[in-house]
C-alpha cells in the first residue's frame, strides 16, 4: 500500500550498540509539513519529541514506549548502522553487495552478547556450542520479528520503494534459510539434551522423583500449590549452578518445561525468577 504522508526511518543505533538489537522506528510528516515526530536532542533522553501542541504543553514519547516499524534482520536490513550502507540502500542505487556477508555480520550482531557471556563464566563453553544452542532460539525469534515487522512492508512511499520491499522480504526468508542450511544446530527442549552427560540426566530425574515433585512413570510435574511454575522455572535454573546443565535460555526452560515435564509457562514468569545458590536441589557430584 502506498501511504500518503511523507516517510522517513531511523534505526536506534544506541540499542544496537548496547544490546545488537536492531529496531527501526518510523517518522510521518503531517499535512503542516512537520514531522510527528523528532529524534532525541540527546542518546541520553532516549525519548522521540512530538511536534504537536496539547494545550501548548509539547508532549514527550519515550523510545521504549515507541513500537518499531521493523524489527530484527529486516530492521538491518534497511537502514544504514554508523554510515554503513544497507541492503536497501544498495538495491536503491543499483550498487554491490555480498548476500552471504550481510547475512554473517547480521548474525554476528545477534549472538556478541552470548559470546561475551559465555567468556566472563567460570566454565565457559566453547563457542561453536554457543551458537548451536543460540541458532534455534535466534531462529525462533527472528519469525516472530518478521511477523512483527508486518506493518513495514504495507506502508511503501511510492511504487519503487514498494517493489524494493517485496525484494527485502525475500532476503530474509533467504537469511532464515542460510541460518536452517548453513549451520548445523542442537535444539534442546527436554530436560534430557539439556543436561550434559546422561549420568547428570539420570541422577537429577531420580531426584525430582523422589522428592515427589514427578510421576515416577510419566514425569508429569505433579506439584499443583500456588506459584508451581515459578517452582519449577526455578529449579531449571538452578540446574546450572549445581552442575548439571549449561546455563540455560529463557526459551530453552519453557520448551523444557512443556516437552519433559508436561508444563506450559509464560515466557514472562520464567523471565522474573532467578537462579538460587542455595537450592534444594543437590550438587551434581562426579564419582
Amino acid at each position: 500500500m502506498i501511504y500518503n504522508f511523507r516517510l522517513t526511518d531511523w534505526l536506534d543505533d544506541e540499542r544496537v550498540s548496547q544490546t545488537g538489537e536492531f529496531r527501526v522506528h518510523r517518522n510521518y510528516m503531517g499535512n503542516d509539513g512537520q514531522f510527528i515526530y523528532s529524534r532525541s536532542p540527546g542518546a541520553e533522553e532516549r525519548s522521540i519529541n512530538s511536534t504537536h501542541d496539547q494545550g501548548n504543553k509539547a508532549t514527550t514519547i519515550y523510545i521504549g514506549n515507541t513500537p518499531p516499524i521493523a524489527t530484527g534482520i529486516t530492521a538491518f536490513f534497511v537502514c544504514d548502522y554508523y554510515n554503513l550502507p544497507c541492503l536497501k540502500s544498495c538495491l536503491e542505487k543499483h550498487s554491490k553487495y555480498e548476500t552471504v556477508k550481510l547475512n554473517k555480520e547480521y548474525f554476528n550482531y545477534c549472538i556478541h552478547p552470548d559470546l561475551i557471556n559465555n567468556s566472563q563464566s567460570p566454565n565457559p563453553d566453547s563457542s561453536e556450542n554457543v551458537k548451536k544452542r543460540f541458532i534455534p532460539i535466534h531462529l525462533k525469534e527472528e519469525r516472530l520479528k518478521l511477523e512483527e515487522s508486518k506493518k513495514y512492508f504495507e506502508e511503501c512511499k511510492n511504487a519503487k520503494d514498494e517493489k524494493i520491499n517485496s525484494e527485502i522480504k525475500g532476503f530474509v526468508n533467504g537469511y532464515f534459510n542460510w541460518l536452517t542450511n548453513n549451520i548445523k544446530y542442537e535444539l534442546i527442549d527436554t530436560l534430557e539434551k539439556a543436561c550434559k552427560e546422561t549420568k547428570e540426566y539420570e541422577t537429577i530425574k531420580k531426584w525430582f522423583i523422589e522428592n515427589g515433585f514427578c510421576d515416577p512413570v510419566t514425569f508429569v510435574w505433579k506439584d499443583r500449590k500456588s506459584g508451581y511454575k515459578k517452582t519449577l522455572s526455578g529449579y531449571l535454573k538452578d540446574l546450572e549452578i549445581k552442575g548439571y546443565t549449561k546455563e540455560l535460555k529463557d526459551i530453552e526452560i519453557q520448551n523444557i518445561a512443556k516437552n519433559s515435564f508436561g508444563i506450559i509457562i509464560g515466557i514472562s514468569v520464567i523471565q522474573h525468577v532467578k537462579a538460587d545458590k542455595t537450592s534444594i536441589i543437590p550438587p551434581f557430584i562426579i564419582e
